[in-house]
């Protein structure tokens, strides 16, 4: 059953995989799929794998890691572009305000009013 079914040999590396390697891979990686489905993290590591095949394993657990990151770090952005967004239609709006008590000083009343209904109309998005 531990007969190799991919075998390579070189000079500076060799490829010694077994069926029940395989078999253990295609286990972990149903249950990997099952996991990710479902939002949650990666299964352990099986123990009885080969170095081959640990390495592989562990190629996927560090994309999944790097991945898992960049997605938390997507969401910290987008909360902020949000802050930023409300930040700038605020100081955008008081920008409204502040030239609609300018035109009210110079006397341009109706100037007046329709830069504060842009304003209004900023205050309510």
């Amino acid at each position: 059953m531990n007969d190799p079914i991919i075998e390579q040999h070189s000079t500076t590396s060799g490829l010694d995989i077994t069926l029940r390697d395989v078999t253990i891979f295609i286990n972990w990686m149903h249950q990997t799929t099952t996991a990710w489905e479902r939002g949650q993290g990666l299964p352990e590591m099986p123990d009885l794998v080969s170095g081959e095949m640990r390495f592989l394993i562990q190629a996927i657990r560090t994309h999944e890691e790097r991945l898992r990151r960049y997605q938390e770090r997507q969401l910290m952005l987008e909360a902020d572009l949000g802050a930023q967004e409300k930040q700038l239609a605020q100081v955008v709006s008081q920008l409204y305000l502040n030239m609609a008590s300018l035109y009210e000083n110079l006397g341009q009343v109706e100037k007046a009013q329709d830069v504060r209904k842009k304003a209004a109309v900023l205050e309510s998005s």
